[in-house]
């Protein structure tokens, strides 16, 4: 038997205060069953992108915050997938993505960067960028672990750390270059520091690692059991390609310095 929507809100009703006092569940109309639900994260505001979206949409302002174009895409990515779907191509994929596909990342990294990942064991697809950042941070930090983010900071890095247990510990980078201070960074480094998440160009302030700041990364990782998580955006900035972060083995299409790329594959596959 199927209910309608308006019978299934009738007897189904989640009662929500902003309080956080306990909540209440009604179920059938008679059954009553108290419950607590707590945010994970009560001191933490809308993100960033939701407001500005909310005020381009407002201002009728163009909307620089996200990443979508005002333009349809290709008519032949949608005849493409039409097609693969319409040849049985629609059910589960494998976990670590289609054979495929990671061969094309590989290629394509080998292409821009000059590196080359194992396509059975470096590489994971995910369903976007802060998937594959959550799936890296789940993987490999536990509770009490410190991860070194950079501040201004991408709003999903510090959730994310919070989530498993980790305490995010901030760098600063400075106006108006916006270069990391490497003295600060080795100066933060404890014995819990288990990660640095660096990114290239940097979000959001479009800054670029160069060679001597990769270079400075590898010295301060040397001797030091640490893990670096990259996140990339693709594409050339201001006339500069931005340069290769050797970071994860899942996710985001890099790959060395990990120590057990199969950690991420586990996360992974409960957060797909």
């Amino acid at each position: 038997m199927v209910a309608s929507g308006a019978a299934l809100a009738h007897d189904f009703h989640l009662h929500f205060t902003d309080d956080r006092a306990p909540q209440e569940v009604i179920l059938g109309g008679n059954m009553q069953t108290p419950i607590r639900i707590d945010s994970r994260f009560p001191h933490m505001g809308t993100t960033i992108f939701t407001l500005m979206s909310r005020m381009a949409t407002e201002c009728g302002a163009i909307n620089l915050s996200q990443g979508f174009p005002d333009f349809q895409a290709e008519p032949a990515l949608f005849d493409a997938m039409d097609r693969h779907m319409r040849a049985g191509r629609n059910q589960y994929a494998p976990m670590a993505g289609m054979p495929e596909l990671r061969q094309a990342i590989v290629d394509k990294v080998v292409a821009l960067y000059g590196t080359r990942f194992d396509v059975e064991s470096e590489v994971t697809v995910t369903a976007g960028a802060t998937q594959a950042i959550f799936t890296a941070i789940a993987a490999f930090v536990r509770p009490g672990d410190e991860v070194i983010v950079f501040e201004p900071v991408y709003d999903s890095y510090v959730p994310a750390i919070e989530t498993v247990g980790g305490t995010a510990v901030f760098a600063q980078l400075q106006f108006p270059d916006y270069a990391p201070d490497w003295a600060q960074v080795r100066a933060l480094v404890t014995p819990k520091t288990r990660m640095i998440i660096v990114n290239s160009p940097h979000n959001p302030t479009g800054s670029l690692l160069t060679a001597v700041d990769l270079e400075k990364l590898a010295e301060l990782r040397a001797g030091l059991r640490l893990l670096r998580a990259g996140h990339r955006d693709g594409g050339w900035h201001g006339g500069l390609r931005p340069t290769a972060i050797s970071g994860l083995r899942a996710g985001l299409g890099a790959g060395s310095g990990l120590d057990h790329p199969e950690n991420a594959d586990d996360r992974h596959q409960f957060a797909a």
